[in-house]
């Protein structure tokens, strides 16, 4: 069964399983920049979830509710009378177990680089600043507004991971429109920028149904009585698991518990990342390539920095969209499986490409400057507190997983050719103003 406590086949509903935990530090102990995309926090329900299947399903619900005969039995009796939580009103919203997490992911950044946040900290006695960039869409802008106020150190909470003793930090939250139609970058919500057709993969997912609900299907609807003016479908079943997951993530006790087995789930699993492959993973057209302006724009942002200077401290946060983390991942090569593709026929376990592991709520990825064993500026990535290795293996990483920056640069401007021959844009969120 899916474990309450551990998410583990949630797939994009997933939260970030372990807030606090923190890279291994590396040998020369000296960080000198870091840039970071984040997912926003957890949504009581998402708008595509809640429109095309939750919706649907509890109005098919409510129909038969209404129609005052028995229409299920055993497994199934508790829809006769059964009520979500879940309405309208809830789509897009970020839950307060949401913002509860992008508040411990702000304490959890102050301790990963409480080495900026020291005193002294200069002469002047002043507090360091950070901007936290944000997509204008509600769940960003609160899930920023939440991490700022725990980094900033302003608040007293007695936690052992408060870092209470370290320097307050002045921060800000800036919104990035994000305008349609403009073909230029300069916001953090590249998929609706450029209208990236978030249709793509249905038809696989469709297709893939049939056989992930197959057994789950067949088991149920024993306990389903009106086969024929209104049968129990794939896409009831499928609706019935994100019912489950959504109680789950919101903490709340699910009906569904007893109706689904891990090979249920597994298969759960399985389709949403089959989807996300196909509309903003491996799979998708340009995916990788929509990130290129950021990742242009982290490498000269961090060229540029050496630990704490002045006022500002190094370190760029930006708050955003499942789409755009995977983007970063796909331009990074993080989880890449060369000619894998998804099977429609059977569930593929073996399978790198898991959304829960790269894009979960409050997922992130991060580029990080260090100074390696010969003095020199290194980099290396950091998805979701863990040194991954990046780059589709074109450059090679030292003991600590980094590389060298002269060398990562180089590829980024490679990316910038394609770039410039997709579409030509801008990124303006990194500079300071």
């Amino acid at each position: 069964m899916l474990q309450s406590n551990g998410h583990k086949y949630l797939a994009a509903i997933s939260p970030y399983s372990n807030i606090f935990k923190q890279p291994h530090i590396p040998a020369s102990s000296t960080i000198t920049g870091a840039v970071y995309l984040f997912r926003h926090g957890i949504l009581e329900v998402s708008h595509h979830d809640y429109s095309a299947y939750i919706a649907p399903f509890l109005k098919k619900l409510q129909g038969l509710q209404e129609q005052g005969r028995p229409f299920v039995r055993g497994n199934l009796a508790f829809l006769s009378n059964y009520r979500s939580w879940i309405t309208a009103a809830h789509v897009g919203t970020v839950s307060k177990a949401g913002l509860q997490q992008s508040h411990d992911l702000g304490t959890a950044f102050r301790i990963r680089y409480k080495q900026w946040l020291t005193p002294p900290l200069g002469e002047s006695g002043e507090n360091p600043t950070l901007s936290v960039w944000t997509d204008e869409a509600a769940r960003c802008h609160q899930s920023a507004v939440a991490f700022a106020d725990a980094f900033s150190g302003k608040l007293n909470e007695a936690s052992k991971h408060s870092g209470g003793s370290l320097q307050q930090v002045d921060t800000k939250v800036k919104v990035l429109a994000a305008e349609k139609d403009s073909k230029s970058c300069d916001n953090i919500c590249w998929h609706n920028t450029f209208q990236v057709d978030q249709q793509v993969g249905g038809e696989q997912m469709k297709q893939l149904m049939d056989v992930t609900t197959y057994a789950s299907l067949a088991r149920l609807e024993n306990d389903w009585l009106d086969p024929i003016t209104m049968p129990l479908t794939a896409q009831d079943i499928y609706c019935m698991q994100l019912l489950h997951c959504y109680d789950v993530v919101s903490g709340r006790e699910s009906p569904f518990n007893h109706c689904f087995d891990a090979e249920d789930w597994a298969g759960f699993e399985y389709l949403r990342d089959t989807k996300y492959h196909f509309s903003e993973g491996y799979g998708a057209k340009n995916s990788g390539l929509y990130s290129v302006p950021w990742m242009n724009a982290a490498v000269r942002v961090l060229s540029g920095l050496d630990g704490q200077t002045g006022a500002s401290l190094p370190l760029r946060v930006g708050f955003t969209h499942r789409e755009e983390v995977l983007y970063l991942c796909c331009l990074l090569g993080i989880c890449y499986e060369k000619d894998w593709q998804p099977s429609l026929k059977r569930v593929d376990a073996d399978r790198q490409w898991r959304v829960s592991l790269l894009a979960p709520y409050l997922g992130h990825v991060g580029i990080e400057t260090y100074v390696g064993s010969s003095k020199q500026e290194r980099l290396r990535i950091i998805v979701n507190g863990e040194v991954r290795p990046a780059f589709f293996g074109n450059v090679e990483p030292d003991e600590d997983g980094g590389y060298d920056m002269s060398e990562v640069d180089a590829w980024t401007q490679r990316k910038v050719q394609e770039w410039e021959k997709f579409e030509g844009g801008a990124l303006k969120f990194l500079d300071e103003e």
